[in-house]
């Protein structure tokens, strides 16, 4: 809850510092990563890998994308609403949006 409340003040009051932001999500993934809470750590490698692009550190960005590509299986499982990506919306299988990841982020 801390590292929530730290992020969400972080936010508001210093939206121009993204490296403080950058710094309270890495906190907030390695709390989720840690207690395997797979919905929230997806959620906030988004938000991280948005963060990087707003900040032209593409590289970065991309390395969070195959972050995110790696808790998506190789199969046929349908996509739920949270493991759905705006840039992807014709993906509609795990192994599918796993493929355009690393199709582009892997260049």
């Amino acid at each position: 809850m801390e590292l929530l409340l730290e992020y969400r003040r972080i936010t508001k009051e210093q939206e121009d510092v993204k490296e403080n932001q950058m710094s309270c999500i890495k906190n907030l993934l390695d709390f989720y990563q840690r207690k395997k809470i797979d919905t929230l750590y997806k959620t906030y490698l988004r938000r991280l890998s948005d963060l990087h692009k707003d900040c032209n550190n593409w590289a970065e960005a991309s390395f969070t994308l195959l972050q995110y590509g790696k808790l998506l299986k190789w199969d046929q499982t349908t996509l739920t609403k949270s493991d759905c990506l705006e840039k992807y919306p014709n993906c509609k299988e795990h192994r599918e949006l796993k493929e355009q990841l690393y199709k582009n982020h892997h260049r």
